[in-house]
Parts: structure tokens; sequence; C-alpha cells
């Protein structure tokens, strides 16, 4: 929660100081969650970290070991449906019936729904065959697409695999200088 003020009164700042651009940021505390979503922040240059003292002790992996357990999808990058399916539970996503939170997916039929961590956004993904024909957001309360198309989407886990997560790497050893 303090977590939380020190992030709003950095955003309320803002406007004060328009060449100094924050961004969202990284927040590392007690919830596993926050915490990996938090992972892909700072993967994607989060400038602000802020951590408690738990926080600084949460195991994760390398920047490259992070990156490389990431999943790329895009229109044409031939991942088919069920090798989707199955590096989503590798991921450590929880198949359920209709996706309505982060780390869930569901497939039904041609359709694949899931909802990364971060960014908070549920995809939905329409397959003809072993082609991924289709790739947008949706809101997972009505279950209506967004209108517009993705051309590529990143999904990061939703549970970290405990040999990359080792203790000797724990988030204030990656962010010591």
């Amino acid at each position: 929660e303090a977590a939380e003020d020190v992030a709003d009164a950095l955003k309320a700042l803002e406007p004060l100081f328009p060449s100094l651009s924050l961004g969202e940021p990284a927040f590392f505390g007690e919830d596993a969650g926050t915490c990996l979503a938090s992972l892909e922040k700072l993967h994607r240059g989060a400038s602000v970290v802020l951590a408690s003292h738990e926080g600084l002790a949460f195991r994760c992996p390398d920047a490259g070991s992070y990156a490389r357990s990431r999943l790329r999808l895009r229109l044409g990058g031939g991942l088919s449906r069920s090798a989707l399916l199955e590096r989503l539970g590798a991921l450590g996503y929880r198949r359920v019936d209709f996706v309505e939170s982060p780390g869930e997916y569901a497939a039904r039929g041609a359709v694949v729904d899931l909802f990364p961590l971060e960014p908070p956004e549920a995809l939905r993904i329409l397959y003809d065959g072993d082609d991924m024909e289709s790739l947008r957001r949706f809101d997972p309360q009505t279950q209506m697409p967004h209108p517009d198309f993705l051309r590529e989407a990143w999904v990061m886990p939703a549970r970290l695999d405990p040999e990359l997560a080792s203790s000797r790497n724990t988030l204030g050893a990656r962010l010591a200088p």
C-alpha cells in the first residue's frame, strides 16, 4: 500500500517535470502475481522500481532467462493451437471455461482466450486449423472483442520455473550495480 502511495505521488509530480517521464513503476512486494507482472515491466524498461524487503528477496531469473521464457504470439508465426495450449500450461496459466482474471486461459473450438499478467489485457486468438487467423484484445466481462486487430503480442510466465528462479537470483541482486 505504501509503494502504491509513492507511485501515485510520483505520477502527480510528472506534470511539474515534463522532461521526466517515469512511466508505470514495477512493484515488488509480498504478492507473487504482482511480482511476476513487475518482472515484465522491468523487462520492458520500467524506470522506477518500488520494492519492499520481501520484494528484494523475490527469487527471479536473470534478464536473459526471463526474456527466453516469454512467448511471442504473431500472425503467421507457425504456433499451432495445440502447441499454444501446451505452452500456456507450461507457463503456469490455468485453464478455465471463460477467462476472467490474469493468469487464465480458455479454449473453445477454434478460439483461444488468454489473460496475461502484464499488460493486464485479455487476448482472443482465432485459429483456422493450425494457423493463427486473428489476434485481438477483448473485454472479459462482456466477452466482446476490441475492434482493432493486433499483429503480435507477448505472453509472460504466470509462474516461474524453479530452476530459473534460484535462491542466488533475487531481485535485490539483479538490481544491484
